[in-house]
């Protein structure tokens, strides 16, 4: 049996990032990229046996030219004493409060433009109209979202964001408040009467739990999008 520590705090300097991709070439344009682009990583976590609750209290990623990401997030129902029931209490545990936020200049298009649109857009002719085509869709979804999920505050932020793409600067931040606990059971199918159930409907699979998003804009630091 392995018996875990009530609390660790960890520091990581000199980082750096890579992508692995079916394309040589790719991976050799990313890596000579980033082959200077060094990173730090702290996080800290403590574990309440009392509430059976892991708790997250600071996870830092710092990138440079002023871009980071932050997360403090607390976990109900899983028991950290030992490394055996934390694997036992994992498909039951329940995300309680999250507080996801990152400050962008340029942070998305130097570590996930390149790949991501290479798989989304592959070889169009014409990659404006179809990027256009995508932010639309986004655009309309975040829209439709129900009051009881997203406020109108809410739904302004993303839709900001997406606008903004994909050269979007400033912060955006994702707050969840779940006391009620947001778990598996909410996110797929359950039996009833023998039969697969999966609740679909926004409002039901969120509800009592309170998402908020916000965007602060600043202007980019490299120019106009293409």
């Amino acid at each position: 049996m392995l018996v875990l520590p009530r609390g660790i705090e960890l520091n990581f300097v000199g980082l750096r990032s890579g992508v692995t991709s079916c394309d040589s070439v790719m991976d050799w344009v990313m890596a000579a990229q980033r082959g200077n682009i060094e990173l730090s990583d702290s996080a800290s976590m403590v574990d309440d046996s009392i509430a059976n609750r892991l708790v997250v209290t600071d996870q830092r990623i710092d990138f440079p030219d002023a871009n980071d990401l932050t997360l403090t997030a607390s976990l109900s129902r899983i028991d950290a004493a030992d490394a055996d029931k934390v694997i036992q209490s994992w498909p039951l545990a329940r995300l309680s409060t999250l507080d996801l936020s990152a400050n962008m200049q340029g942070l998305f298009e130097t570590y996930a433009l390149m790949s991501l649109g290479t798989a989304i857009l592959g070889a169009c002719e014409h990659p404006n109209v179809d990027v256009a085509d995508l932010k639309a869709a986004a655009d309309d979804y975040v829209a439709g979202l129900l009051d009881s999920v997203h406020d109108a505050p809410s739904r302004a932020a993303p839709r900001a964001f997406v606008g903004d793409m994909p050269k979007a600067a400033g912060t955006i931040r994702l707050t969840v408040d779940a006391q009620g606990g947001l778990g598996t059971e909410r996110l797929t199918p359950t039996l009833v009467r023998g039969v697969s159930v999966m609740v679909t409907d926004p409002a039901l699979m969120f509800q009592g739990i309170e998402i908020t998003l916000s965007h602060e804009r600043t202007s980019p630091t490299d120019g106009e999008a293409p």
